[in-house]
């Protein structure tokens, strides 16, 4: 388990392939995956800089709540790439 900046716990499982380490991260219904690396220890650590470095729930809010204007994902303008960008963005903690 790995909480991120705001809290949120995200449960994680490791899987071994033939080519490398594989991470997926679940928080509720969401979740989010990296690539493939040689080992658990460069698996771990890349999805502890993940889930740190940004506010992937915020994320999919945006992209939901924009969703909802536009009808389609096809519709979705720069602007609304930009800002879905910008609530993913890990805010700093006070």
């Amino acid at each position: 388990m790995i909480k991120d900046t705001q809290g949120r716990k995200w449960f994680m499982r490791f899987r071994q392939y033939r080519n490398g380490w594989h991470w997926e991260a679940r928080h509720e219904n969401l979740g989010q995956e990296g690539g493939m690396f040689e080992t658990k220890a460069l698996a771990e650590a890349d999805a502890y800089d993940v889930i740190r470095s940004r506010d992937a729930v915020a994320g999919m809010q945006e992209f939901f709540r924009r969703l909802r204007q536009r009808g389609t994902p096809c519709q979705l303008t720069s602007e609304d790439r930009e800002a879905i960008a910008r609530a993913g963005a890990s805010q700093p903690t006070s």
